[in-house]
């Protein structure tokens, strides 16, 4: 399973993934009698102006970027997004003679970057339906991979994230998410990835320990809480 989100704050979009691989091996009746895990990077930048992230079926994710390398316009995100689009509807369409049938391997991206009007967007982009453009802007939350619906993150999200989210509580509340996920789903696991797309660029977030300390407060004063109550 994975799970990857973008947050849209007033300062800028976080994006974030886990980075386990889940690969169960199952005996002829299909029962699971083994389990390999392995970890893997999900998030790519498009040179230093945006970033995208990959869920659900990593060997087709690898397929549709390897054709697309070379045919993709990489000089703004929206440049971006539109040829990556466009690469991957005619390599689906090659691979499946058309649409991708029902129970084909699926796979999600989320673009996230600023547009020509400097305005901040997440656009997902999904094998599943020939890759339209989802998108939201301005404002929000995406998520992708098999744990998106997860009680964990819909609950923090929906408890916490509001229109006028800095930039750094927006870092908190994707950091929290992920990790929260992880902490309850054995198949979505670390380290987390975390990529901050601004008007003035993409880069990494470092130093994730100052996020996992601020998580682990606010889990603890919750914990000391109820232990208290009466």
């Amino acid at each position: 399973m994975t799970f990857t989100c973008g947050v849209i704050s007033t300062g800028g979009i976080v994006l974030v993934a886990d980075s386990r691989v889940t690969h169960s091996h199952r005996d002829s009746i299909g029962r699971v009698i083994g389990t390999y895990k392995g970890q893997v990077g999900k998030i790519r930048r498009i040179r230093d102006h945006s970033a995208f992230s990959i869920a659900e079926n990593l060997g087709l994710a690898d397929t549709l970027l390897a054709e697309a390398n070379g045919r993709v316009d990489e000089t703004c995100f929206e440049a971006a997004v539109q040829s990556y689009q466009k690469s991957f509807i005619d390599s689906l369409i090659r691979m499946y003679r058309g649409c991708p049938p029902p129970g084909a391997p699926r796979v999600e991206f989320l673009f996230c970057g600023y547009t020509s009007a400097k305005v901040p967007q997440i656009v997902k982009l999904s094998s599943e339906n020939l890759c339209p453009q989802n998108p939201i802007t301005r404002r929000g939350y995406l998520s992708t991979g098999s744990a998106k619906e997860h009680g964990a993150a819909i609950y923090l999200h929906h408890r916490f994230y509001r229109d006028d989210l800095t930039l750094e509580q927006a870092k908190l509340l994707a950091y929290c998410m992920a990790a929260e996920v992880a902490q309850f789903d054995d198949t979505v696991g670390g380290p987390l990835e975390i990529e901050v797309i601004t008007p003035e660029g993409s880069g990494p977030l470092t130093r994730l320990e100052t996020y996992e300390r601020a998580r682990q407060e606010m889990v603890g004063q919750l914990e000391a809480y109820v232990a208290k109550f009466h």
